[in-house]
């Protein structure tokens, strides 16, 4: 009998450590590619198509969230454009028609 509670107390104990937040962010990797406007910014085609929250200042917009994947625990959206990683924010990046934006979570 005594087996059995300690037996049953482990498969709990390991159960329940399974199921908690083990610092690791899933999302890491998450990627978003966005169909290019000629004369449109970044920022702009971004919001025309995800849900973002962002924060705006004399540098320009900074993204906080795309679709709920907020910036946290050291990561973050960035993004590039041609395979090229931004110099500019997202809001001052006029891009062309055939241009590729990729955001990524890292």
């Amino acid at each position: 009998m005594q087996t059995l509670k300690l037996l049953i107390t482990i498969t709990l104990l390991v159960t329940f450590c399974g199921c908690a937040d083990d610092g690791i962010d899933r999302n890491v990797g998450e990627t978003i590619t966005l169909e290019a406007v000629a004369g449109r910014s970044v920022f702009q085609i971004l919001q025309k198509n995800h849900e973002i929250d962002y924060d705006s200042s004399t540098g320009g917009v900074f993204i906080q969230a795309i679709d709920g994947i907020r910036n946290e625990g050291g990561h973050f959206w960035t993004y590039s454009v041609n395979g090229k990683p931004a110099t500019v924010a997202c809001d001052n990046y006029l891009v062309n028609a055939n241009d590729t934006i990729i955001w990524k979570y890292e």
